[in-house]
């Protein structure tokens, strides 16, 4: 999880780590969630392939700011 900006801009960032069942295979969600509106935004991830015998998943989210100038 990740949280970007404050108060009417703050965001929350998560990562779902496997597929849903709805979700194309090899696909995983990055999803947005904007406390302020209680709107949620879902953008799907495509995953590496996996060696034999494993998985790969996503774990982790890190914001970083960017600066504007």
């Amino acid at each position: 999880m990740a949280v970007t900006g404050a108060g009417a801009g703050e965001q929350v960032w998560v990562a779902i780590q496997r597929e849903l069942r709805t979700d194309p295979a090899g696909t995983v969600r990055l999803g947005r969630y904007t406390p302020s509106t209680g709107a949620w935004a879902w953008l799907g991830y495509p995953l590496d392939a996996a060696p034999a015998g494993a998985w790969i998943g996503l774990s982790e989210v890190v914001a970083v700011e960017v600066p504007r100038g």
